[in-house]
């Protein structure tokens, strides 16, 4: 965030600045509406989140009931006085959240979590089209807070997580120090190059180029990610989900991208809208998730 935001945010208090958002938002809600309305060809597509949006104006990446799952008074946030870190329990295993994070702010992220992996969400990223083997090396581009790796624990070898922000790092190395042994973590973007900062999945996985089960959310960085990971991506037995939201074009560019290599493809369900993009241009709406294997 630049200085300039950060000063505003700390000039107009909370409450005025979501009457904005939710204002904003409301008039991108309006939008929609009526370009679909214009469009009856492709509204068709978009039924179900049309009709979402024109009953309750839905301010959330994800136009549908789920977005109201999970009622924030049901998340119990327990404070570690060991490291001076909230935690949630998420199916029995602890799940920890940066220290800047305040017990609201980890309640929301996890209720955020929660229902952009339920099994309707556009978001979610595994299916069982995708399949999980207890040979495979979980691959965790873009961990955040590593709640993905955690799903995942049981069920895999070995799993590599790589975070580029700092922030995260204290909380994903109180969350895996239980399974030390078997996780580690890469504080490193990934892209299509390998410097100081970053690294590509080609480069840090020459010795172990099969049974990889990748995983990549990375902000729209995920082109550069696929482009620094040609080789393993020849492997047929690597398994790929990938996020296709945060570009316009990402979803038919990347379902080519697997085909072409001779992958099968499907998206999860439904449609993400992304309020916040900048463009805010038709068709709005945008695949959350992209999902490719080798039929061996």
């Amino acid at each position: 965030m630049g200085l300039i935001k950060k000063a505003i945010r700390k000039m107009i208090p909370y409450s005025i600045r979501l009457k904005i958002y939710n204002a904003r938002n409301m008039l991108k809600c309006r939008k929609v509406i009526n370009y679909y309305e214009k469009h009856p060809d492709e509204k068709r597509f978009y039924l179900n989140e049309l009709s979402y949006i024109r009953k309750n104006f839905s301010f959330n990446m994800i136009p549908g009931p789920i977005s109201e799952y999970n009622n924030l008074s049901r998340i119990n946030v327990v404070s570690d006085l060991c490291n001076n870190l909230f935690y949630v329990i998420h199916n029995g295993k602890k799940l920890y959240f940066p220290g800047s994070y305040s017990e609201i702010m980890v309640k929301e992220s996890y209720r955020t979590l929660t229902i952009e992996q339920n099994a309707e969400s556009p978001h979610l990223y595994f299916d069982e089209s995708v399949m999980i083997m207890a040979e495979d090396i979980f691959v965790d581009v873009g961990s955040g807070e590593g709640i993905s790796s955690l799903d995942m624990i049981d069920h895999v070898k070995e799993i590599v997580i790589f975070e580029g922000d700092s922030m995260w790092f204290d909380a994903l190395r109180a969350t895996f120090t239980p399974w030390s042994n078997k996780v580690t973590v890469i504080n490193k973007y990934v892209s299509d190059i390998t410097d100081r900062d970053g690294v590509t999945l080609d480069s840090y996985f020459q010795e172990k180029k099969q049974n990889l089960l990748i995983k990549i959310d990375v902000e729209g960085m995920e082109r550069k990610v696929l482009k620094g990971a040609e080789k393993i991506l020849s492997e047929t037995n690597n398994r790929i989900v990938c996020c296709t939201y945060h570009n316009q074009d990402d979803a038919e560019d990347f379902k080519k991208y697997f085909n072409d290599k001779g992958y099968e493809t499907s998206f999860s369900s439904g449609f993400m809208l992304l309020l916040n993009d900048k463009t805010f241009i038709p068709p709005f709406f945008r695949k959350g998730v992209i999902r490719a294997w080798h039929n061996n």
